[in-house]
């Protein structure tokens, strides 16, 4: 599910407009570095090095100086089912003919299936050196994983892809305003809460040779953006809550072709690739590919559902399935400026945010009843308004600090409110649910369930702070755990193309 500093690409590639009738719309502009690395990383206790892919989303909030998150997951080695996310930093040089060097850090928490890595912090440093293509940079670099709460290290070769974006934006407080330009273009995003069944072949072995072949249900989120009518790219992220110990996750992405059988109606096809292990599912390294079909019927300009099978195999495990698959979606068609005169364009307002902080969890209940522990987590969220007080959010946590919690990763959706969004000092409440596992939590199958209440103080209209305080529950176990946030809070707005009538 959620482990993912990772869908930002799509939620954050929507422009917007520079006038409107009767109206001027006070734009501006942040350029973004979306890093792509790899680094062969060795682990305690393994034979072969991890693989390990790194996603960074770092905007720059000076020329040289980007501040952002990041997360890393294995596709080759022994530890599938590795996760690790948290803060990103990068610091580059002047071009030289086109030629610049890049230094960058990370600081977070990680760790999954036969990783060692203790209590799960995670600090990395890299230096590299990129040539600029005009479209994308690539790189080597020399990078160093420390592991403090074991004392291990890691030093290697790896190399880095950098793709530039800007991203433009407004006033999240001038959400619900509406524009009218001749100027405007759009492209097809979605969002789906989906639900996901993963049916075993008879006698699948895991990771310790033993029969593990129920079915694996899953929850998890789906993002999409079409490139063309046609033709779209999409990154899910799902977490098992029964049918298997918990701690599974995976993250896939891929293309696919949507062939429109009525304009309500569209038969889809997709190739995923990406990451997953975890609950002792036998995954190997971690690498996952599979084809999937499905069709989607739209109910409105902005809902529908999608329902689709496919095949989901791990060529370095002995995991394989069929998987059926169930999505409620929202769609949305981002506007982007343009300098062609097209067809008039009606668009709105909308608000998005990023938190970033530190979770803590007080007496966090563990397996067999030992040892139960106060433990940190890194914890990134996203959120969607739907209206000045209610919102979407989608959160994920990974263990930094905690007796041998390394591998714990939480994921969950959920509804918020909030007052008045106009004003500095808001209060809010959330409510929660999804999937968590690993670190030796009694967490039973790995569903659970967060409610929380807050305070926010925004500095500006696009920064701010918050805290708050909620119940951890394990659905079916009996964890139940106190917990405390601070976050940073980036806010933003974003031109949507209003639903034609």
């Amino acid at each position: 599910m959620l482990r993912r500093g990772c869908f930002f690409a799509v939620l954050l590639g929507i422009a917007s407009l520079a006038c409107a009738k009767g109206a001027q719309l006070s734009s501006h502009s942040l350029p973004i570095d979306y890093q792509l690395s790899y680094d062969a990383v060795k682990t305690q206790g393994q034979s072969r090095r991890m693989g390990l892919v790194g996603f960074k989303v770092l905007p720059q909030w000076t020329k040289y100086f980007s501040l952002g998150v990041a997360a890393y997951a294995p596709i080759t080695g022994e530890t599938g089912g590795f996760y690790a996310w948290g803060l990103a930093a990068n610091l580059k040089t002047p071009k030289w003919h086109r030629a610049y060097l890049s230094a960058g850090g990370f600081a977070g928490g990680g760790g999954g299936h036969s990783s060692g890595f203790g209590s799960g912090s995670i600090l990395n440093g890299d230096v590299a050196l990129m040539y600029d293509f005009r479209y994308f940079s690539l790189g080597l670099h020399y990078s160093y994983f420390y592991f403090p709460s074991v004392h291990k290290q890691s030093k290697q070769l790896g190399l880095t892809l950098s793709l530039p974006y800007t991203l433009l934006y407004e006033n999240p407080r001038l959400m619900g305003q509406s524009y009218q330009n001749h100027f405007l273009s759009t492209s097809k995003n979605y969002m789906a809460l989906v639900g996901q069944a993963y049916v075993q072949k008879k006698g699948t072995k895991n990771t310790a040779g033993e029969t593990q072949d129920g079915t694996i249900k899953l929850v998890g989120l789906d993002v999409g953006h079409y490139f063309t009518g046609h033709w779209f790219g999409h990154l899910e992220f799902a977490g098992a809550f029964s049918g298997i110990p918990n701690g599974y996750m995976d993250v896939l992405a891929g293309p696919g072709y949507s062939y429109y059988l009525s304009p309500m109606i569209s038969l889809n096809a997709a190739l995923d690739m990406g990451t997953g292990g975890g609950g002792s599912v036998d995954t190997g390294g971690g690498f996952l590919w599979g084809p999937e079909l499905g069709l989607t019927a739209h109910f409105s300009p902005h809902w529908g559902a999608g329902l689709s099978a496919g095949y989901l195999d791990a060529p370095g495990g002995r995991f394989s399935a069929w998987t059926l698959s169930g999505e409620l979606m929202y769609w949305f068609d981002s506007a982007v400026l343009t300098q062609e005169v097209n067809n008039e364009v009606k668009a709105y307002e909308t608000a998005w945010r990023v938190r970033a902080g530190n979770e803590t969890v007080f007496d966090a209940k563990r397996e067999n009843d030992e040892h139960n522990d106060t433990l940190q987590l890194v914890n990134i969220s996203i959120d969607r308004m739907i209206t000045p007080h209610i919102y979407l959010t989608g959160q994920g946590a990974s263990a930094y600090s905690g007796y041998h919690i390394g591998g714990l990763q939480i994921g969950m959706l959920g509804v918020g409110v909030q007052t008045s969004s106009l004003r500095a000092l808001q209060l809010y409440g959330e409510l929660l649910a999804g999937a968590a596992g690993g670190g030796g939590l009694d967490l039973g199958k790995g569903g659970v369930m967060q409610p929380k209440v807050g305070l926010s103080y925004y500095f500006t209209p696009y920064i701010g702070l918050q805290t708050d305080v909620g119940e951890l529950y394990g659905l079916d176990s009996h964890f139940h755990s106190t917990t405390v946030g601070v976050n940073m809070v980036v806010s933003f707005g974003q031109l949507e193309k209003a639903a034609d009538v």
